[in-house]
């Protein structure tokens, strides 16, 4: 694997300390490529990632399909910054957009994008947090979008937390999307990283 790899973790700043981190509670490079394969980016398509961090995700569905417009979103002005220098190192078009998941719809409003992924794995969010991202990512997508979600799912969360893997599911129907699914899991230290999926109608 090249040193350039979009799917290794990130160089720039705070987020080589959150994608260390990620990769050894799981190899990040296993399940970033099971979700690019999972979102099959192709031509023509409007890709917006919330919660781009050093943009390893944004990278590499750029470069699965360079004709597709893909859309980096993150609240930090350095992560983005990186993102830029590693798009530019890798050969890959995206555009980067400042600011949080809940202002998606506004942020996003002449995009209208029909995919999004939110990767909630390589940083701590409050479920409050992942019920905005998801619910501004349904505001944002067009009516024949789909939801891309990668999330760690503790064995045991602190209660009276509901379980990782039951909430996600639920947090996804109760922002409208329909056939919510869990699409893969993968083994990682005290928990899993699971992916999951959903559309609008």
């Amino acid at each position: 694997m090249s040193p350039k790899d979009p799917l290794l973790p990130g160089l720039f700043r705070v987020e080589r300390l959150y994608e260390s981190a990620a990769r050894l509670v799981a190899p990040a490079s296993r399940w970033r490529r099971a979700l690019v394969d999972n979102m099959a980016p192709r031509a023509g398509d409007v890709i917006v990632e919330i919660g781009c961090g050093a943009g390893a995700l944004a990278i590499a569905l750029a470069l699965s399909a360079p004709r597709a417009l893909v859309i980096a979103v993150d609240p930090d002005a350095a992560a983005l910054e990186g993102a830029r220098l590693r798009a530019a190192q890798a050969g890959a078009k995206i555009e980067v957009v400042r600011g949080l998941g809940a202002e998606a719809p506004h942020l996003l409003a002449n995009w209208a994008p029909n995919k999004v992924i939110a990767n909630f794995v390589e940083r701590p969010h409050a479920a409050r947090d992942k019920r905005e991202t998801i619910a501004a990512a349904h505001a944002a997508l067009r009516p024949d979008g789909f939801l891309h979600l990668a999330d760690f799912e503790a064995l045991e969360p602190p209660p009276p937390v509901e379980k990782d893997r039951d909430l996600m599911l639920a947090l996804m129907r109760g922002a409208g999307f329909v056939a919510a699914e869990r699409t893969e899991i993968f083994p990682a230290a005290r928990g899993d990283v699971a992916l999951f999926r959903a559309r609008m109608t």
